[in-house]
């Protein structure tokens, strides 16, 4: 009989043992998902406030007369930078530079200060306003950008 009384303690013991393990390894699961939650929804937000960055300057160009003109002339060199405009603890800063005559490359940098740190995010875009072989703008205000090449064809008449 005493034998089977050791026997019941080790495997007593041993289930205890198995079931803290078990334990511990769903805690750690948890923990980690957290983390991985928090660093996605901190990237996304992040994104966002480079988007709002791009945003600004896509509509300078289009409602700012200097900033206009000096695309169509491939002068643009324009710098922006703002801090806590569309979410708390975020930033961005954004500058636009013309390739040559009527494109640009825009580049914005957003970043959204978190718990474990900083999300930080960068979004490259591409913008052409149409001129003509005067340097002059062809389309006017109202057909303005575009993420490729455009082909007009005629003579506007």
């Amino acid at each position: 009989m005493r034998e089977k009384n050791g026997f019941a303690l080790i495997v007593t013991l041993f289930t205890i043992a198995v079931f803290s393990f078990l334990v511990l390894l769903g805690y750690n699961i948890v923990v980690s998902e957290r983390k991985i939650a928090s660093s996605q929804k901190g990237s996304v937000q992040a994104y966002y406030v480079t988007e709002s960055g791009v945003r600004e300057a896509i509509w300078k160009l289009e409602h700012d007369e200097a900033w206009g003109q000096n695309l169509v002339d491939g002068t643009l060199d324009e710098t922006l930078q703002h801090s806590n405009t569309v979410m708390p603890d975020s930033s961005y800063s954004v500058s636009v530079e013309s390739i040559e005559p009527g494109r640009a490359q825009i580049e914005a940098i957003g970043y959204k200060e978190q718990a474990r740190g900083t999300a930080r995010r960068v979004v490259r875009v591409a913008v052409t306003r149409a001129i003509g072989d005067s340097g002059q703008n062809i389309l006017g205000q109202d057909a303005f950008f575009s993420g490729g090449n455009i082909t007009v064809n005629g003579n506007g008449t």
